[in-house]
């Protein structure tokens, strides 16, 4: 008499396991999808301090830089992230070697810079009181040792559009960038007293 071969059936380890993966795989796709995000959020942060701190190092002692240079930042953030995720704008007389503020100061406490605040209704920058670079007193007439560095601090807020990272980081995280740049010297034909 022959062995009877009873068929033995996988289906229900398998449904076992793919329940037990599937929340694994659905935080790696939000977590890359999220995550992606907020790296094109920081990049447009990055640029916005770019252009600005590029439009106001081509334009030293001019009266007027630092609206020039608010408005190319806030063209750029415009362009690539939502009005209700910026907050924040320092323009500002930056130290060669550490980048920060010269006055000792932070970004949103200096006294030779200009600070702006987000205004999403009127979607432009509102300047803060209480503070001044005066585009007079800026050093762009000798050698590099002795022109001014000026930087550009660009601060917003990335809102986490799925829930899964809420519990852990909260309901946003704030991304910032800073970009230092030396002002381009005055012709000779220019005055810089």
């Amino acid at each position: 008499m022959g062995r009877r071969k009873l068929k033995r059936t996988d289906d229900g380890a398998v449904a076992i396991e793919f329940a037990l993966i599937l929340p694994v795989l659905v935080m790696l796709v939000f977590g890359i999808i999220e995550f992606g995000m907020l790296f094109r959020a920081d990049l447009s942060v990055s640029m916005a301090a770019r252009s600005g701190a590029r439009t106001a190092a081509a334009l030293p002692r001019t009266a007027g830089y630092q609206t020039s240079a608010a408005n190319a930042v806030a063209a750029q953030l415009r362009n690539t992230l939502s009005t209700d995720e910026i907050t924040y704008l320092s323009i500002y007389k930056a130290d060669k070697a550490t980048g920060l503020p010269t006055d000792g100061g932070t970004y949103k406490s200096c006294s030779t810079c200009y600070r702006f605040t987000w205004d999403a209704s009127a979607k432009s920058w509102t300047p803060e009181a209480g503070a001044a670079w005066a585009a007079t007193a800026q050093k762009a007439c000798g050698s590099e040792a002795t022109t001014d560095y000026l930087g550009v601090y660009v601060e917003a807020k990335y809102k986490w559009v799925s829930a899964v990272f809420k519990p852990m980081f909260g309901d946003s995280m704030t991304v910032s960038e800073r970009t230092i740049m030396r002002l381009e010297p005055i012709g000779t034909g220019s005055t810089c007293s």
